[in-house]
């Protein structure tokens, strides 16, 4: 089984004993993670610390690709969604991509679905293009799109995890 290193062993450039929020999501190096070509994913509330990233991001006015793909339930459990928005409409080169797993508005023409293995070919950068990758939420989430991240070829040392709840087992 591979091994990720995980978010809360990073920092910004200073150290930091902070093990949530946007100090501690970032590259071991104490670069700007967005310095990078990176993608995130989230599920649920894991999306908070990478919305600190995206909020650094966003002062920093990167213009390096970078995409993040959300999973939610519902388009009203998409936490951040009004600020996701206005980040990606001044950001061209941030793409935003939600999935919805259980209710979709009507004219939705997102993902309908959890995250799986396509959808991450279809909306992530390749392995080619090395990019920096963080997998923010809930355990077994955490679990299957790294995983899945390995299985399309993607090198584990840079897929950065931040997880919470049972570990399994």
């Amino acid at each position: 089984m591979a091994r990720f290193r995980h978010i809360s062993s990073m920092s910004f450039g200073r150290p930091t004993n902070s093990n949530c929020g946007g100090r501690s999501a970032a590259t071991s190096r104490g670069a700007s993670p967005w310095a990078v070509r990176s993608v995130s994913f989230a599920a649920g509330s894991g999306i908070a610390p990478l919305m600190a990233m995206l909020r650094h991001r966003d002062r920093q006015n990167s213009r390096v690709p970078a995409v993040l793909l959300h999973s939610a339930r519902s388009l009203e459990d998409v936490i951040y969604r009004k600020e996701l928005d206005a980040v990606a409409r001044r950001d061209p080169d941030l793409r935003v991509v939600t999935t919805l797993t259980r209710k979709q508005p009507e004219g939705w023409t997102g993902y309908r679905r959890r995250i799986d293995k396509s959808m991450l070919a279809d909306a992530c950068f390749p392995p080619d293009r090395n990019p920096k990758t963080y997998v923010c939420g809930p355990t077994p989430f955490v679990e299957d799109v790294s995983s899945f991240l390995v299985e399309l070829g993607h090198d584990a040392l840079t897929i950065k995890t931040e997880r919470f709840g049972p570990t399994g087992g």
